[in-house]
């Protein structure tokens, strides 16, 4: 009678209802909206795996052209292709089983949102707020249920890895975290800011997740290592090869603005400006770990802060980042914002790349395609030397670098109040 109560409680909730109907939300968009590229790309991976048998073989030369993401993802295309092969990657069916456990990561994440601001916060107000603000955000609801990328699978496993912690299962984490490396390895840059954490409270569960977490990677890879380990590499490493982003194609924080100025012609961008940034991000990872060693945060908004800052660090000073990539920091300033009271109107700054497409519209496909059609042609009237929708884009890559970056200035500050006593006991 209780968990018919409980449940009958949870179905009444406002949080139930918005989740209900960003799912089905999602759900209606998925088989009429894609990017067509990208799905044909999954396609050609499913029928490499099932039909041609290259289990561990469908990596290839040019990645750019192919599959270039860690295996995981590339496994689950190939289930779908097992239930249902599709006779071509525009089948609606098949879009709409490879964008399935993305929407529903979605859905999970803001449950674990929930989960993870009340066991630490206490306050249900605070942590079904923070839910449905996930639920209702636009980018990531582009990202998921139109474009269809993996990247909420990644960030789904990387959260869980956190609640796993914080919840003191610490081997769970560990495979939660190697799962999300193998499905999207951008979230290797939060490895050693959690390593540290653990290292400074427990030794033992930071034996625990080391192990855990490094097995499931070396297992997954283990595999490709063994028969096409130079493929496999190369696929992994294709966004970090050093090249001016495209700025029609990328969203990459302080590159998109310095790939203006380059356009521009009044300006020569030097070859050393194209690695600068990839260096102060490592420097960055390094001056954070005795910050993390030291911090006197709470447990809850510690552990949630090792995925925070290099998450933001990454998109806004990797030289590559695509749109997609920018979902990873959004649960972690949401989950920030709420643990620690921030200012909330920073939540406006991870909506700012949604804008993006209104500049870039060509991510849309039949029985939508003559409305994106419309809004390109509206976005391509000429404002002086370049079309407006670069100037319209010029805008939102300032006001996401520097919103960002704003943030992470309070957020290193909040974080390194412990390594600031620690070095005045040992100055004085």
């Amino acid at each position: 009678m209780l968990l018919k109560a409980d449940l009958e409680s949870i179905s009444q909730s406002h949080l139930f209802k918005v989740g209900v109907l960003a799912f089905l939300c999602r759900l209606l968009v998925s088989p009429i909206s894609a990017n067509s590229w990208d799905m044909y790309l999954w396609f050609e991976t499913a029928e490499k795996i099932v039909l041609k048998g290259e289990v561990f073989t469908f990596y290839t030369s040019n990645p750019s052209m192919h599959y270039a993401l860690p295996p995981l993802w590339g496994f689950y295309l190939a289930a779908v292709f097992t239930l249902y092969p599709a006779p071509n990657s525009d089948d609606l069916i098949f879009r709409f089983l490879a964008k399935l456990p993305i929407i529903l990561s979605d859905i999970a994440i803001a449950f674990l949102v929930q989960r993870y601001i009340l066991a630490v916060t206490q306050d249900k107000k605070k942590s079904d707020l923070a839910a449905t603000i996930w639920l209702l955000h636009p980018h990531v609801f582009f990202i998921s249920g139109i474009w269809g990328m993996p990247d909420s699978i990644s960030v789904l496993f990387l959260l869980l890895s956190i609640y796993l912690l914080f919840t003191n299962r610490t081997m769970s984490a560990g495979v939660s975290y190697g799962l999300s490396v193998m499905t999207k390895h951008y979230t290797l840059f939060a490895y050693p800011f959690l390593l540290t954490s653990l290292f400074k409270r427990d030794r033992n569960d930071f034996i625990k997740f080391l192990i855990t977490s490094a097995a499931v990677i070396a297992a997954v890879s283990l595999p490709f290592l063994i028969y096409d380990w130079s493929h496999y590499f190369e696929s992994l490493l294709l966004h970090t090869e050093a090249r001016f982003p495209h700025l029609r194609h990328q969203m990459s924080g302080i590159y998109q603005l310095i790939s203006l100025l380059h356009a521009w012609k009044k300006f020569r961008v030097s070859s050393f400006i194209l690695t600068f940034g990839f260096k102060i991000l490592i420097l960055l990872e390094f001056l954070s770990l005795p910050l993390i060693y030291y911090s006197k945060l709470d447990r809850g908004s510690e552990l949630n802060i090792c995925c925070m800052l290099p998450s933001i660090s990454f998109v806004c000073l990797s030289l590559n980042v695509a749109p997609q990539y920018l979902v990873l920091p959004i649960v972690f300033l949401l989950i920030d914002i709420f643990l620690r009271d921030r200012n909330r109107w920073f939540l406006v700054v991870s909506v700012i790349p949604f804008f993006f497409y209104f500049a870039f519209a060509g991510f849309f496909h039949p029985p939508i395609y003559y409305a994106e059609s419309v809004i390109r042609e509206a976005m391509d009237s000429i404002v002086g030397p370049f079309s407006l929708n670069i100037y319209i884009n010029t805008l939102i890559s300032l006001g996401f670098f520097f919103g960002y970056s704003a943030y992470s200035i309070a957020a290193f500050k909040a974080v390194s109040t412990g390594l600031v006593d620690k070095l005045r006991s040992l100055l004085g």
